[in-house]
């Protein structure tokens, strides 16, 4: 099951044996997941004995030669890499991280506008001088939590 508002699952009590919430554990512009402990509770929950909880975010340092253009804007999130497993450990018996990183080459000054569009700043920014293309290290990680207890079949 896909989850895109950990705190709005409205399903009964260990329900669920696998449940995916890509991205969306961190907090964004629109202050997506105010209580990251409150979500991870709630999936947490639904999930049965020996479920997994399959999730993605970035390092801190994901696209650092990109934000760079981006100036004053922010990049901050309350669930990365590098806080991951501590926040869903508080939740869940064993937790793994897999690392998924590499470069990226961005040579269309639409894709550089767009990605400072999408960060988080008090007015709208316009890129500073840069040149292209712009060589970016891309820095995610999937984690994979396993709620404690044995899986039991129906």
């Amino acid at each position: 099951m896909k989850i895109d508002d950990p705190q709005a699952v409205a399903r009964q009590y260990a329900t669920e044996d696998n449940l995916e919430a890509r991205r969306s554990l961190y907090e964004n512009a629109d202050g997506h997941l105010p209580d990251i402990d409150a979500g991870l509770a709630e999936l947490a929950r639904v999930l049965r004995p020996g479920g997994r909880l399959v999730t993605v975010t970035n390092a801190e340092h994901h696209m650092a030669e990109l934000r760079a253009v981006a100036g004053a804007a922010k990049w901050g999130h309350t669930f990365s890499r590098e806080n991951g497993a501590e926040l869903i450990g508080r939740h869940f018996e064993r937790v793994e991280r897999r690392d998924a990183d590499g470069w990226v080459i961005i040579d269309d000054h639409e894709l550089v506008r767009g990605f400072v569009a999408s960060l988080d700043a008090d007015e709208p920014q316009d890129p500073g001088p840069y040149d292209l293309p712009i060589r970016t290290r891309r820095a995610s990680s999937i984690f994979v939590a396993t709620k404690a207890g044995r899986q039991v079949s129906d």
